[in-house]
């Protein structure tokens, strides 16, 4: 068996490069918003802004009584959308999208449970 050319290497990795940025792009962009409940359960109001960045998406989480945090690690794979950000210490979140194109999940952080994440797209995206 001989070894893939290196040219047909090249055109599989851009491939799946560009594919991953298309998926990426999936998200609609604009101000998504959505709720916060931390492990006490006080559900707190979130507005997230969701931007063009390079071959994928900035989001910016802003909780109700705090300022901006910048997502880190966005992820968007088989309906599941997961992220990272700093509260204090990393908090990792697992979204799955809904039917209604809602994502809701579980956040974690060191390991334990952070509480949960809404985020609901702007009016009109679909």
């Amino acid at each position: 068996m001989t070894p893939p050319a290196p040219a047909l290497c090249t055109a599989a990795f851009l491939f799946l490069a560009s594919a991953a940025s298309v998926h990426a792009q999936a998200l609609p962009t604009g101000t998504w918003t959505g709720t916060m409940t931390p492990p006490e359960g006080r559900e707190v109001p979130v507005t997230y802004e969701v931007t063009p960045s390079g071959d994928g998406l900035a989001i910016t989480m802003t909780v109700e009584g705090s300022g901006p945090r910048p997502l880190e690690d966005i992820r968007i794979e088989g309906g599941r959308l997961r992220f990272a950000f700093q509260m204090g210490s990393r908090v990792s979140c697992d979204l799955q999208r809904m039917d209604d194109g809602t994502y809701s999940g579980p956040c974690s952080a060191a390991g334990a449970q952070g509480g949960d994440l809404t985020m609901r797209p702007p009016s009109g995206a679909g």
